[in-house]
């Protein structure tokens, strides 16, 4: 092929020379226009982004021909607002079906570790609250009592003392609540002494209350755990005898809720 004439050709760079100096290139000037987009065209069929009628526009998900939008993430409080009525105890507690309840449960709780248990407790809001708490049953478990174990027995009177000191703490802080006191349960243990000092306990404890705290109410619940041999029925308890089964729960949450719904 023959060479270009000389016209045409660029004029040459010098690179001695600083870019400025040198002869302006005859190339076209760049387009100032977007490039293209590599997207493909909107759909016809796409829904309207706009809110309709005061409905927010749906958040839509990856991989379906939407931009992803980021939700508002709404203000969810660490607590809830309190119940009318309030279940304390301990492993018991947990599972309980009683309408309009509020539980709170701590496996071995002992009755010098409520106040602090309802302090920590998420379930619990502001003490404002506390003025529309209806009723509180406490669940007294063996474990206030020092069941089971092999160490010296604690004194029933020591027990009583606490549980007495803690209503006086509970009617400050629920002026309008109703107290109940729910006895402790029998528990399958190898001693038979354990289960004496269990109903001992019981009898003490509720004479003391009838006695000596008023406007306390003892929801007494025992015998309808044994059978009339003394045994404890295999219908109301789980495998080993130590926690309530469906059946037996029922039970439970019947009388509680029997208490809760009763008056003076």
């Amino acid at each position: 092929s023959s060479d270009p004439p000389l016209s045409e050709l660029p004029p040459p760079k010098d690179s001695r020379l600083p870019p400025s100096l040198n002869p302006p290139s005859q190339d076209p000037p760049p387009s100032l226009d977007p490039p293209p987009s590599l997207d493909p065209p909107p759909s016809t069929n796409t829904p309207s982004r706009q809110p309709q009628h005061g409905i927010p526009p749906p958040i839509e998900t990856l991989g379906n021909g939407y931009q992803e939008e980021t939700p508002v993430t709404p203000h969810i409080p660490t607590t809830r607002a309190v119940g009318e009525n309030i279940i304390i105890g301990d492993s018991l507690v947990k599972g309980l079906n009683v309408a309009d309840s509020m539980h709170i449960c701590r496996g071995g709780i002992h009755p010098n570790q409520v106040l602090p248990l309802l302090a920590s407790s998420t379930d619990i809001l502001h003490p404002d609250s506390y003025e529309d708490v209806r009723t509180l049953t406490l669940i007294v478990g063996t474990n206030a009592i020092n069941v089971p174990s092999h160490s010296e027995p604690v004194p029933f009177l020591s027990v009583i003392e606490d549980y007495h000191k803690l209503i006086r703490a509970l009617r400050e802080l629920f002026p309008n609540a109703r107290l109940g006191l729910f006895n402790i349960i029998p528990r399958a243990y190898e001693c038979r002494q354990t289960l004496f000092r269990i109903e001992t306990f019981n009898t003490i404890f509720s004479k003391y209350v009838t006695e000596i705290m008023p406007g306390v109410t003892w929801i007494y619940l025992y015998w309808e755990f044994l059978d009339r041999y003394g045994r404890l029925r295999e219908d109301l308890y789980g495998r080993g005898g130590l926690h309530l089964s469906r059946k037996g729960k029922q039970l439970m949450a019947s009388c509680i809720s029997g208490f809760q719904n009763s008056y003076y």
